[in-house]
Protein backbone atom coordinates (compact mmCIF):
# COMPACT_ATOMS: atom_id res chain seq x y z
CA UNK A 1 0.00 0.00 0.00
CA UNK A 2 1.57 3.37 -0.84
CA UNK A 3 0.10 5.43 1.95
CA UNK A 4 0.53 3.86 5.24
CA UNK A 5 -2.01 4.45 7.42
CA UNK A 6 -0.64 5.54 10.73
CA UNK A 7 -3.33 5.35 13.25
CA UNK A 8 -4.49 2.26 15.98
CA UNK A 9 -6.09 -0.62 14.36
CA UNK A 10 -9.62 0.44 13.46
CA UNK A 11 -13.10 -1.52 13.09
CA UNK A 12 -14.79 -1.21 10.02
CA UNK A 13 -18.14 -2.26 8.25
CA UNK A 14 -18.51 -2.53 5.18
CA UNK A 15 -22.09 -2.27 3.19
CA UNK A 16 -22.42 -3.29 -0.43
CA UNK A 17 -23.95 -5.63 -2.96
CA UNK A 18 -20.71 -6.07 -5.36
CA UNK A 19 -18.36 -8.92 -4.28
CA UNK A 20 -15.16 -7.05 -6.43
CA UNK A 21 -15.78 -4.11 -4.17
CA UNK A 22 -16.32 -5.80 -1.04
CA UNK A 23 -13.25 -7.99 -2.24
CA UNK A 24 -11.05 -5.00 -3.17
CA UNK A 25 -12.02 -3.46 0.51
CA UNK A 26 -10.94 -6.53 2.16
CA UNK A 27 -7.63 -6.58 0.46
CA UNK A 28 -7.04 -2.96 0.94
CA UNK A 29 -7.80 -2.81 4.78
CA UNK A 30 -6.46 -6.03 6.26
CA UNK A 31 -3.03 -4.09 7.26
CA UNK A 32 -4.96 -1.38 9.48
CA UNK A 33 -8.34 -2.45 10.45
CA UNK A 34 -10.78 -5.37 11.78
CA UNK A 35 -13.49 -5.64 9.44
CA UNK A 36 -16.63 -5.97 11.94
CA UNK A 37 -18.96 -6.78 9.36
CA UNK A 38 -19.91 -6.88 6.06
CA UNK A 39 -23.71 -6.87 4.70
CA UNK A 40 -25.35 -6.96 1.88
CA UNK A 41 -28.60 -5.32 1.71
CA UNK A 42 -29.75 -2.10 3.66
CA UNK A 43 -32.11 -4.13 6.12
CA UNK A 44 -29.18 -6.44 6.94
CA UNK A 45 -26.95 -3.15 7.23
CA UNK A 46 -30.04 -1.89 9.72
CA UNK A 47 -30.03 -5.32 12.12
CA UNK A 48 -26.26 -5.10 12.21
CA UNK A 49 -25.99 -1.05 13.38
CA UNK A 50 -28.42 -2.35 15.80
CA UNK A 51 -26.22 -4.15 18.23
CA UNK A 52 -22.85 -2.01 17.56
CA UNK A 53 -24.50 1.38 18.92
CA UNK A 54 -22.17 1.56 21.44
CA UNK A 55 -19.07 1.54 19.17
CA UNK A 56 -18.03 5.02 19.15
CA UNK A 57 -14.88 3.68 16.81
CA UNK A 58 -16.80 2.54 13.95
CA UNK A 59 -16.36 3.31 10.66
CA UNK A 60 -19.07 2.43 7.89
CA UNK A 61 -17.86 2.33 4.04
CA UNK A 62 -21.18 2.28 2.62
CA UNK A 63 -21.43 1.77 -1.29
CA UNK A 64 -24.42 4.19 -1.83
CA UNK A 65 -26.08 2.81 -4.71
CA UNK A 66 -26.14 -0.79 -3.05
CA UNK A 67 -29.41 -2.49 -2.73
CA UNK A 68 -30.96 0.15 -4.76
CA UNK A 69 -33.81 -1.94 -5.68
CA UNK A 70 -35.23 -0.98 -2.59
CA UNK A 71 -35.01 2.80 -2.26
CA UNK A 72 -32.88 4.54 -5.00
CA UNK A 73 -32.75 8.14 -2.54
CA UNK A 74 -29.35 6.88 -1.21
CA UNK A 75 -28.73 10.50 0.93
CA UNK A 76 -32.56 9.70 2.61
CA UNK A 77 -31.19 6.42 3.69
CA UNK A 78 -28.08 7.32 5.06
CA UNK A 79 -29.84 10.15 7.08
CA UNK A 80 -32.20 6.97 8.50
CA UNK A 81 -28.40 5.06 9.61
CA UNK A 82 -27.06 8.81 11.55
CA UNK A 83 -30.34 8.64 13.40
CA UNK A 84 -30.05 5.17 14.26
CA UNK A 85 -26.21 5.39 14.74
CA UNK A 86 -25.29 9.11 15.40
CA UNK A 87 -21.58 7.95 16.42
CA UNK A 88 -21.15 5.96 13.37
CA UNK A 89 -18.44 7.60 11.11
CA UNK A 90 -19.27 7.29 7.42
CA UNK A 91 -17.70 6.77 4.07
CA UNK A 92 -19.59 6.85 1.15
CA UNK A 93 -17.89 5.41 -2.03
CA UNK A 94 -19.83 7.15 -5.13
CA UNK A 95 -20.50 5.47 -8.72
CA UNK A 96 -21.20 7.92 -11.88
CA UNK A 97 -24.41 7.95 -11.41
CA UNK A 98 -23.94 9.63 -7.98
CA UNK A 99 -21.71 12.46 -9.13
CA UNK A 100 -24.15 15.36 -10.22
CA UNK A 101 -23.40 18.15 -7.96
CA UNK A 102 -27.17 18.60 -6.76
CA UNK A 103 -26.64 14.65 -5.50
CA UNK A 104 -23.20 14.82 -3.42
CA UNK A 105 -24.14 17.98 -2.28
CA UNK A 106 -27.24 16.07 -0.17
CA UNK A 107 -24.79 13.21 0.50
CA UNK A 108 -22.63 15.03 2.25
CA UNK A 109 -25.39 17.31 3.96
CA UNK A 110 -27.22 13.77 4.99
CA UNK A 111 -23.97 13.29 7.25
CA UNK A 112 -21.07 11.53 5.36
CA UNK A 113 -17.96 12.28 6.91
CA UNK A 114 -15.84 11.47 3.38
CA UNK A 115 -16.93 10.64 -0.51
CA UNK A 116 -14.84 8.67 -2.09
CA UNK A 117 -15.19 8.23 -5.96
CA UNK A 118 -15.05 4.47 -7.53
CA UNK A 119 -13.20 5.89 -10.44
CA UNK A 120 -10.58 7.30 -7.86
CA UNK A 121 -7.62 4.94 -7.17
CA UNK A 122 -8.81 3.30 -3.56
CA UNK A 123 -5.29 1.93 -2.78
CA UNK A 124 -4.48 6.23 -2.29
CA UNK A 125 -7.77 7.76 -1.38
CA UNK A 126 -8.71 4.82 1.52
CA UNK A 127 -6.04 5.66 3.85
CA UNK A 128 -6.04 9.57 3.15
CA UNK A 129 -10.31 9.10 3.86
CA UNK A 130 -9.62 7.41 7.18
CA UNK A 131 -6.82 9.91 7.99
CA UNK A 132 -8.66 13.14 7.60
CA UNK A 133 -11.83 11.15 9.48
CA UNK A 134 -9.53 10.69 12.42
CA UNK A 135 -8.70 14.22 12.04
CA UNK A 136 -11.83 15.42 12.18
CA UNK A 137 -11.93 17.09 8.52
CA UNK A 138 -14.13 16.24 5.63
CA UNK A 139 -12.42 14.03 2.72
CA UNK A 140 -13.16 14.31 -0.84
CA UNK A 141 -11.28 11.99 -3.00
CA UNK A 142 -9.91 14.02 -5.91
CA UNK A 143 -11.80 13.08 -9.01
CA UNK A 144 -15.00 15.45 -6.48
CA UNK A 145 -12.82 17.66 -5.31
CA UNK A 146 -13.87 19.46 -8.90
CA UNK A 147 -17.33 19.51 -7.44
CA UNK A 148 -18.54 22.19 -5.06
CA UNK A 149 -20.02 20.03 -2.32
CA UNK A 150 -19.72 22.33 0.50
CA UNK A 151 -22.93 22.48 2.24
CA UNK A 152 -22.76 26.15 4.49
CA UNK A 153 -26.47 28.11 4.63
CA UNK A 154 -25.35 29.96 1.51
CA UNK A 155 -24.68 26.50 -1.13
CA UNK A 156 -27.41 25.06 0.48
CA UNK A 157 -30.42 27.40 -0.68
CA UNK A 158 -32.54 25.82 -3.14
CA UNK A 159 -32.09 25.42 -6.65
CA UNK A 160 -35.58 25.64 -7.57
CA UNK A 161 -38.12 28.55 -7.92
CA UNK A 162 -40.83 29.19 -5.38
CA UNK A 163 -43.57 27.78 -8.03
CA UNK A 164 -41.21 24.07 -7.92
CA UNK A 165 -41.09 23.74 -4.77
CA UNK A 166 -44.67 24.66 -3.82
CA UNK A 167 -46.01 21.32 -6.44
CA UNK A 168 -42.94 18.89 -5.32
CA UNK A 169 -43.94 19.50 -1.46
CA UNK A 170 -47.58 19.18 -2.37
CA UNK A 171 -47.11 16.15 -4.69
CA UNK A 172 -45.31 14.84 -1.41
CA UNK A 173 -48.36 15.34 0.25
CA UNK A 174 -50.04 12.84 -1.85
CA UNK A 175 -52.19 14.99 -4.44
CA UNK A 176 -51.87 14.07 -7.63
CA UNK A 177 -50.88 16.42 -10.68
CA UNK A 178 -53.94 17.02 -11.53
CA UNK A 179 -55.46 17.72 -8.06
CA UNK A 180 -52.49 20.16 -7.99
CA UNK A 181 -53.60 21.99 -11.08
CA UNK A 182 -56.76 22.23 -9.56
CA UNK A 183 -55.77 23.79 -6.40
CA UNK A 184 -53.76 26.26 -8.15
CA UNK A 185 -55.77 27.03 -11.03
CA UNK A 186 -53.11 25.92 -13.31
CA UNK A 187 -53.05 23.39 -16.27
CA UNK A 188 -51.91 19.80 -15.82
CA UNK A 189 -49.14 20.06 -18.55
CA UNK A 190 -47.76 23.74 -16.47
CA UNK A 191 -47.62 21.79 -13.09
CA UNK A 192 -46.16 18.07 -15.20
CA UNK A 193 -43.28 20.54 -16.42
CA UNK A 194 -42.72 22.05 -13.17
CA UNK A 195 -42.01 18.98 -11.30
CA UNK A 196 -40.18 17.72 -14.32
CA UNK A 197 -37.59 20.64 -14.34
CA UNK A 198 -37.62 20.30 -10.40
CA UNK A 199 -36.40 16.34 -10.74
CA UNK A 200 -33.97 17.46 -12.89
CA UNK A 201 -32.63 20.47 -11.01
CA UNK A 202 -32.28 17.78 -7.94
CA UNK A 203 -30.73 15.19 -10.31
CA UNK A 204 -33.74 12.84 -8.85
CA UNK A 205 -35.22 10.37 -11.48
CA UNK A 206 -38.09 8.58 -9.88
CA UNK A 207 -40.67 9.67 -7.86
CA UNK A 208 -39.95 7.71 -4.55
CA UNK A 209 -37.12 10.14 -4.44
CA UNK A 210 -38.58 12.94 -4.56
CA UNK A 211 -40.87 12.10 -1.95
CA UNK A 212 -37.40 10.85 0.44
CA UNK A 213 -36.13 14.19 -0.50
CA UNK A 214 -38.56 16.55 0.18
CA UNK A 215 -39.26 14.88 3.63
CA UNK A 216 -35.51 15.29 4.11
CA UNK A 217 -35.62 18.65 3.66
CA UNK A 218 -36.03 21.47 6.39
CA UNK A 219 -36.66 24.50 4.44
CA UNK A 220 -40.23 23.01 3.34
CA UNK A 221 -41.37 23.75 6.69
CA UNK A 222 -42.51 27.01 6.45
CA UNK A 223 -44.00 26.52 3.09
CA UNK A 224 -47.80 27.47 3.02
CA UNK A 225 -49.51 25.05 3.79
CA UNK A 226 -47.94 23.10 6.36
Amino acid sequence: MSHKFQHSRLSVAVASDEPIVITGLRSLLAGYADIAFVTHSRNELIHALSGKLDDKNLVLIVDVSFDCENNNDASYYISRIQKIAPELKLIALVSENYTFTPTLRRLRASGVHALISKKDDLERCLPKALSDLAAKRFYSSPRLKQTDITTDNAQQQSPLTSRELEIIRLYARGMRVKEIANLLKRSVCTVAVHKHNAMQKLAITSNIQLLHYVQSQDTFAGMPGN
